[in-house]
């Protein structure tokens, strides 16, 4: 729940500022100031113990899958709308799921039944959706859907990664993956003399994005430890969650069956942790 409520606080900041000041340069400063987090909780958490290469590997897989995640959301919601966009990237919860039940992992009777009603609930939000079709006034609806499908994907893979290695690893290491690498792509993008930086008075909102989800990784690994399939799902809660603040935020109309779909989530929710 930690993960899902840090989640929807970094979405919501981070759509507007990909609005404002377009996606690279959100990706950037959520990269950059989420690193300048980062360091100092792990500097304080201390080295790990043992870090093999079996788990430097899941911790590439989760940076580069993030940043990627990531990448595709901001540039998603630049065309449709963050209720959509988001609800889509949430399904990461139930891929990283189906993964780790196919590695061994064995939930409860409720926690499946949970799963299939998670995977209902963001369905109804998503689908059906006649706003969503290519009109005059929005082209690129389809583009915005494959875009936030894509992003589900990728997050679903790279979080699958990041539970795996939360035992090996203290849970504030779990953020510095994902911002080693966006801040290593920003400089490459600077010595090829590309400015994706803006200044830091218009990045503000995109700041706040990058300590969201640092925080967001730090609950999510904690959870994990516990079992990555259970806490996969309700941190997908962030779906529903965002649909709601994007209705408050950016006044984004809820549909009958979107509204029903978020019943739908918390009554999943409430089932995988009745039998976590």
């Amino acid at each position: 729940m930690g993960a899902a409520f840090a989640w929807t606080a970094s979405t919501l900041c981070n759509s507007a500022s990909s609005r404002r000041i377009g996606a690279p340069a959100t990706l950037a400063w959520v990269m950059l100031f989420g690193l300048m987090v980062a360091v100092p909780l792990a500097a304080a958490a201390g080295a790990p113990d043992d870090l093999d290469g079996a788990t430097l590997a899941r911790l590439a897989v989760s940076g580069v899958g993030n940043v990627v995640g990531l990448g595709l959301v901001y540039v998603g919601v630049r065309y449709g709308r963050v209720a959509v966009v988001s609800s889509l990237g949430s399904t990461q919860g139930a891929i990283a799921a189906l993964l780790a039940i196919a590695a061994g992992e064995r939930p409860s009777a409720p926690a499946l039944a949970g799963f299939v009603l998670v995977a209902a609930g963001v369905l109804m939000v998503v689908v059906d959706s006649e706003e969503e079709d290519e009109t005059a006034s929005r082209p690129h609806g389809r583009r915005s859907i494959a875009l936030g499908a894509a992003a589900g994907v990728v997050f679903g893979v790279s979080i699958y990664a990041t539970g795996s290695a939360s035992d090996a690893v203290p849970a504030a290491w779990i953020a510095l993956p994902a911002r080693i690498v966006g801040v290593g792509l920003l400089l490459v993008a600077l010595a090829a003399g590309l400015r994706p930086l803006v200044r830091p008075a218009a990045a503000r909102l995109a700041m706040a994005g990058g300590v969201f989800e640092v925080l967001g990784f730090v609950s999510y690994a904690v959870g994990a430890r516990e079992g990555v399939a259970v806490t996969s799902v309700v941190a997908s809660q962030f779906a529903a969650l965002t649909v709601v603040g994007a209705w408050v935020v950016f006044r984004e109309r809820l549909m009958r069956r979107q509204v029903a779909g978020v019943g739908v989530l918390a009554v999943g929710v409430a089932l995988v942790a009745l039998g976590a």
